[in-house]
C-alpha cells in the first residue's frame, strides 16, 4: 500500500527523507494525528520504530532505513548509536 509515496506524504519515512533527520518512535500510538492512517493500519504489528536517513557520498538523502518492532520500547543510547 505504501510502496510509492511522495516526499510530502504523511509517513515517517517520507518525513525522514524530506528533513534529513532520524526519527526514534518508542510507541507509534504516541505519533501526531498526521500519521493516524498509517498507525491505524499497522498497530497490530508495529509499535516502535527507528527511521534513519541514508545518504550518498555527497550528503544527499537517497533513502531511509526503517527498523520496526511489534512492541513499544525505549531505546538506549548505545542502540541508537548502532542504528
Amino acid at each position: 500500500r505504501y510502496h510509492v509515496a511522495g516526499v510530502d506524504s504523511p509517513l515517517v519515512g517520507s518525513d525522514v527523507i524530506a528533513s534529513g533527520q532520524p526519527m526514534v518512535i518508542p510507541d507509534t500510538l504516541d505519533l501526531p494525528a498526521r500519521y493516524s492512517h498509517a498507525v491505524n493500519d499497522t498497530a497490530d504489528s508495529i509499535r516502535a520504530c527507528v527511521a534513519h536517513p541514508l545518504r550518498a557520498g555527497s550528503g544527499r538523502v537517497t533513502g531511509v532505513l526503517t527498523l520496526l518492532w511489534p512492541q513499544p520500547r525505549r531505546f538506549v543510547d548505545s542502540e541508537l548509536q548502532l542504528f
